[in-house]
């Protein structure tokens, strides 16, 4: 009986010890920026940027996870890879914003760890808008004939396509 309690509380000791000895990981990942704001692009057409992502001195060690994009599919990452990082080590990542339509458009970059919980995130915005094209009248381009020691004014107007309201205009004149 005494040997069996001997055993026993000899086991307890290995196990508070064993527990002891394990520490939670915790990680601090931060970005250069607050915030990724990619402007105005044209609809169906990209615009990459860089993000520097580092794990900080108050990490307890070595961070392994993945880079996932969420909430716009307008935002993308060519980084499939497991992300690695040691203590203060940092790695750039590569995001692209390519709208599909006339619209603004907001998503977030998270980073999770192996276990699939959320780390950090940074925040990702951009606009969808049109290309810029005009239409052309060139019937109201002619000057007509101009008799010489006369002049005639003539005025040109760019309309916007998508946006008839935006309008252009400028005076051009011939003196002959």
């Amino acid at each position: 009986m005494k040997s069996s309690l001997n055993l026993l509380l000899f086991i307890l000791i290995l196990l508070t010890t064993a527990c002891d000895d394990k520490k939670e990981s915790s990680f601090e990942l931060v970005f250069d920026q607050e915030e990724v704001q990619f402007g105005k692009a044209q609809v169906n057409q990209y615009v990459t940027k860089k993000v520097r992502i580092k794990n900080t001195e108050n990490s307890t060690g070595t961070f392994t996870g993945k880079v996932k994009i969420v909430d716009s599919p307008a935002f993308s990452t060519s980084f499939n890879t497991l992300l690695t990082l040691q203590k203060n080590e940092s790695k750039e990542i590569d995001i692209t914003f390519s709208p599909t339509a006339c619209q603004v458009y907001s998503g977030k970059m998270n980073i999770l760890d192996e276990d699939e919980n959320f780390v950090s995130e940074i925040y990702l915005y951009g606009e969808g808008i049109t290309p810029v094209s005009f239409s052309l009248d060139k019937s109201k381009l002619e000057f007509g004939l101009v008799k010489s020691g006369n002049s005639k004014n003539l005025d040109l107007s760019l309309i916007h396509i998508s946006e008839p309201t935006r309008l252009l205009s400028i005076a051009f004149g011939v003196f002959c």
